[in-house]
């Protein structure tokens, strides 16, 4: 089916299945589009993919623990996920719309913003913890939100 999901799957150790390579196609035909388990239900059953709650739950959790989707838990702690096409940057940043809950992942963050967010993760109120990842999430009404249309 996909060449370049198939490939991805093997190099990360998971078992090349019907339906973790038509998951893994979807995200990767909408690299950085983030996806929350219902939304991916819905995009395959629009092309005529039945794939059962329970394993869709577990292919995207396999997946994301692989590294093959990234994953982000909003505020309304739902998990969304995407796939990117570069591995995930050491300071990522997010929009979530608070209303519809859908994340924009922007372009990474520019050199003093990097410093200012790894000068606060340094900071001596923080000696006893180890930071590895930078995450900054911006948090408002997104385009279609603030116009009132449905997302």
């Amino acid at each position: 089916m996909n060449a370049p999901a198939r490939t991805q799957l093997a190099e990360a150790g998971l078992r090349c299945t019907p339906a973790s390579e038509t998951l893994l196609t979807l995200f990767m035909a909408q690299p950085g589009r983030y996806l929350c388990h219902h939304q991916a239900a819905e995009a395959l059953h629009s092309e005529g993919v039945a794939i059962h709650r329970v394993t869709l739950y577990r292919l995207l959790n396999r997946l994301a623990g692989a590294g093959l989707l990234n994953e982000q838990i909003g505020e309304d702690r739902v998990s969304r996920f995407a796939w990117l096409t570069s591995p995930e940057p050491r300071c990522e940043s997010h929009f979530e719309c608070r209303r519809c809950h859908n994340l924009y992942q922007p372009g990474a963050p520019d050199a003093p913003l990097i410093r200012l967010l790894e000068q606060l993760a340094t900071d001596p109120a923080w000696q006893a913890h180890q930071a590895d990842q930078i995450s900054l999430t911006l948090r408002g009404l997104c385009a279609r939100c603030r116009e009132d249309r449905p997302c």
